[in-house]
């Protein structure tokens, strides 16, 4: 998706309207702020979700059951994303094994240095499932 500038938000559908996931770049603050549904996701003592990162990882994600929970892949590696300071960086994620920590690296094979302070990753099953948006 061809972008004319920064800053950069993120949306995402996770297949149903109460689940739709926005992070919004607040330039004053120097972070993402989330929305849920169209409103402010908000912890137990009611501020809004903040995050200094915001990590995709597309992978594999199957439904196993009736109930619909899912099978997600967690281990190998797969396209992502890191979004940081208002822009989008296009990232390999990396898990060899299941005790090792989860990686993202940029363009040139480099690991990518996470802002100090909250990082957030997303888990989605392809590409269709987000869209970059321009802030105003």
């Amino acid at each position: 998706q061809e972008l004319s500038g920064d800053p950069v938000g993120l949306h995402i559908d996770f297949w149903a309207p109460v689940y739709t996931v926005d992070w919004v770049y607040d330039a004053d603050e120097l972070r993402y702020l989330r929305d849920q549904a169209g409103y402010e996701h908000v912890t137990s003592s009611g501020e809004q979700i903040k995050a200094d990162n915001i990590a995709v990882v597309i992978t594999d994600i199957e439904i196993i059951d009736y109930v619909g929970r899912r099978d997600v892949q967690t281990t190998g590696e797969g396209e992502g994303y890191v979004l940081q300071d208002g822009k989008v960086i296009n990232a390999t994620w990396k898990k060899p094994s299941v005790s090792e920590r989860l990686r993202f690296y940029d363009s040139s094979d480099e690991e990518i240095k996470m802002n100090a302070g909250v990082t957030w990753i997303e888990v989605v099953p392809g590409e269709d499932s987000i869209e970059f948006i321009e802030v105003e």
